[in-house]
């Protein structure tokens, strides 16, 4: 019996996707687990003053110290996720359904006016850097995380679009989709049927590269002080603010930082799981 001599595309072992998935979701998982506690318990309240001794040292009542004002900076550290993970959220709320709409009417659509209009918009956006059109909302409507979000929120939008075109286009020159037309099926039941289903995984790479930007953009907002206002916790405060104190207490800055870079790490690993998964199938 011969076998087939046509070369076959490489795809990489599952035991090494697993690995990948298994890490990011390990790490992200904890992440979100210790913001989501902070909601409900912290070692000590964030914002109080005076919880320990100004600028103490690691000890088992404070396990990494505290900041300048004497509040403990693990318990800030927890519930300063709390801005991050509601910027992602709120940021995925409006960058997945916008661009997944525009990115599936674009596949779809023969007019001309439409297609040109959708692409005129993505364009215009990619023009703006996501921090840009972030300290510029800022800049106009004030500082808030929830300014702060919407606004990376618009920047994700062109990625999504040009995504789900892209994959959309590939997924309705497949021959299930020319049957489900020939059987009459409307282009709305096609979308949702079919077009879609087959979308899930691209959609959900792509939102965990936007979600680690947000994290990335939201933390820079708030080291420049146009984020989540203060005295409320944030990752990218609290480095602004230990950055006086970087040579009598490290740990101040080291320990959001950490933060920041694993869970950027986590999404982009859960992100690259993904994108080679799709590749694979």
């Amino acid at each position: 019996m011969r076998r087939n001599s046509q070369a076959t595309t490489f795809v990489q072992p599952k035991s090494t996707l697993d690995l990948r998935a298994k890490v990011g979701g390990t790490i992200l998982l904890v992440v979100v687990a210790i913001t989501l506690l902070s909601i409900f318990w912290t070692p000590y309240p964030p914002l109080r003053v005076s919880a320990g001794p100004s600028l103490g040292q690691i000890s088992l009542l404070h396990p990494l110290g505290t900041d300048i004002y004497g509040r403990d900076t693990l318990s800030r550290l927890m519930a300063g996720g709390v801005p991050e993970l509601e910027s992602c959220l709120l940021a995925l709320v409006v960058a997945v359904p916008v661009g997944v709409t525009l990115g599936v009417v674009a596949s779809w659509t023969k007019n001309r006016f439409i297609d040109t209009a959708i692409s005129l918009f993505t364009d215009a956006l990619y023009g703006f850097p996501a921090l840009l059109l972030a300290i510029t909302f800022v800049s106009v409507l004030g500082a808030s995380t929830f300014v702060a979000a919407i606004s990376v929120g618009i920047a994700l939008i062109p990625s999504f679009v040009r995504v789900v075109k892209v994959r959309s286009q590939t997924i309705l020159g497949r021959g299930f989709i020319t049957l489900a037309r020939t059987f009459g099926l409307s282009r709305r039941t096609i979308t949702i049927k079919h077009v879609l289903p087959n979308l899930l995984t691209s959609i959900f790479n792509q939102a965990m590269l936007g979600a680690s930007l947000t994290v990335l953009a939201t933390a820079a907002l708030s080291y420049l002080g146009l984020g989540t206002p203060p005295p409320t916790p944030s990752w990218g405060a609290m480095i602004e603010e230990a950055q006086s104190y970087v040579s009598i207490d490290p740990t101040l800055m080291i320990a959001p930082a950490i933060m920041i870079a694993l869970t950027i790490f986590a999404l982009n690993v859960l992100a690259d799981f993904y994108s080679t998964r799709r590749k694979s199938t």
